[in-house]
């Protein structure tokens, strides 16, 4: 029996299933200016109104007040901020005579804008994707490549058989031997429009299929 087998073309892909990939990575991290960012800061005022109770000719008699309260606001990105402080107030007794009190008051100040600060956020190139698929079937392992890149395009693709160059795609390996594996180096190599090169690189076996019912030359396994 010739020992050299030819490749044998089907289209059922059966066995396992192996991969290996590389790339995607982040590189060139910096930091860029993603937008700017308003600043506030100096003297804010406002007025604040509360209600007290006093007596006119006799009658208690509600009444509204106000009092206006200030603060130097230190630098924030709030355009507003809220205003709290006292108002000391004289109110008549029922018996005439004149009361201090002293109201809890509060209202929102708007601050002097100031400036404009950037903010910066992190951004990283990733460097292409590239994969390399097998499929094993009897006598053959199918062996896919691919690559991908999220932030651009690829623009070169390059791929090896054992230290010859092949095209970039899909490719059968054949086990050369009915009683021996075979083993082949695939290697890929692709570059994105950035000029990053990811390379990567599989060890890939081609079984004669020895589990078939009738041994390695029963097709019917198929």
């Amino acid at each position: 029996m010739n020992s050299t087998l030819k490749a044998i073309s089907l289209s059922l892909v059966i066995g396992s299933v192996g991969a290996h990939a590389a790339g995607g990575n982040s590189t060139n991290c910096r930091n860029v200016v993603s937008e700017y960012e308003k600043i506030y800061s100096g003297p804010a005022s406002c007025t604040g109104i509360f209600w007290y109770a006093t007596y006119e000719n006799g009658s208690l008699v509600r009444k509204r007040g106000s009092h206006t309260l200030s603060q130097d606001v230190s630098e924030t990105n709030r355009s507003t901020t809220v205003i709290s402080g006292l108002a000391t107030i004289q109110v008549e007794s029922i018996t005439g005579g004149t009361l201090t009190e002293r109201h809890a008051v509060s209202c929102v100040a708007s601050i002097p804008f100031s400036h404009e600060e950037p903010i910066y956020k992190e951004v990283c190139d990733k460097t292409p994707y590239a994969y390399i698929s097998t499929y094993e079937i009897p006598y053959q392992t199918e062996v896919r490549m691919s690559a991908d890149d999220s932030d651009g395009h690829i623009v070169k693709k390059e791929a090896w058989i054992d230290g010859r160059r092949v095209s970039f795609g899909k490719h059968f390996l054949e086990a050369m031997s009915i009683d021996r594996t075979t083993y082949y180096n695939v290697r890929i190599k692709v570059t994105d429009n950035d000029g990053y090169v990811t390379e990567v690189s599989k060890t890939v076996k081609a079984s004669p299929n020895a589990n078939c019912p009738g041994g390695p030359n029963d097709y019917t396994c198929l």
